[in-house]
């Protein structure tokens, strides 16, 4: 019988093998996990793009007043619907989205409870989802205080002025203290490799890194910016 010809591979020549292979991986990992990040960040994009027109549509069914906190335009008292909820009977914008999920959870975020944890048709993917033992409302989108109820005829920039984006989840509002500052907890989810998305008034969205972001804790005045103010604002610098 005769022996085998074919040419094995030696064990140094399978180990050089395995060391390429490694090293195109850790080539390539990087990349792909670049490629998943680009496409979690584009896919909350359209989520703050369909949030943008339910909110737009909204003012033109309401004669150009922009959504307010709580339906009565003060506070809360029994029955009252809020800008934030994501059912059709509680929320305000909802409707314009045509969502309709459980009524404590909040436009982009989750709700868990002991029976069970619901999350948003509008959350971003890239925002992580508490653990069932950790009860409790994470809030996802915010809406800008200082456009609240606000005639859309009395916006000087709606291209520059902020109408909503994404909050860091402990309320539905984001505010010009873009991180938690004490007194002021309405802060913005730079969740997109330090990237925001924004809702303006005019309803368009961009995507916009924490450095280009009007924050009154790190310059005076932001405050008063075309951005964060789309009333009566001091300064379109930003």
């Amino acid at each position: 019988m005769e022996k085998s010809t074919r040419p094995r591979f030696t064990l140094i020549e399978l180990l050089v093998v395995i060391a390429i292979i490694a090293v195109l991986a850790s080539m390539l990992l990087p990349a792909l996990s670049k490629a998943r990040a680009k496409a979690r960040a584009t896919f909350c994009a359209n989520n703050a793009r369909s949030l943008g027109t339910g909110m737009i549509t909204y003012n033109d069914d309401n004669d150009g007043f922009i959504v307010t906190y709580w339906e009565n335009g003060k506070n809360w008292v029994s029955g009252c619907k809020s800008w934030y909820n994501e059912s059709l009977s509680h929320g305000m914008i909802a409707p314009y989205i045509n969502i309709n999920t459980l009524t404590s959870v909040p436009l982009g975020g989750n709700y868990t409870t002991s029976s069970g944890q619901w999350v948003s048709k509008l959350a971003c993917p890239s925002r992580p989802v508490p653990p069932r033992s950790q009860t409790g409302t994470i809030y996802g989108w915010g809406i800008n205080p200082q456009a609240e109820g606000k005639h859309y005829s009395l916006i000087k920039s709606p291209a520059r002025s902020c109408l909503a984006g994404e909050a860091l989840g402990g309320s539905p509002r984001i505010s010009y203290y873009i991180y938690y500052y004490a007194g002021h907890n309405y802060p913005s989810a730079f969740m997109h490799e330090g990237k925001c998305n924004y809702v303006f008034t005019d309803g368009h969205v961009e995507s916009l890194h924490f450095s280009k972001v009007p924050d009154q804790a790190a310059r005076s005045g932001s405050a008063y910016s075309s951005f964060w103010r789309p009333v009566n604002y001091s300064s379109d610098t930003w």
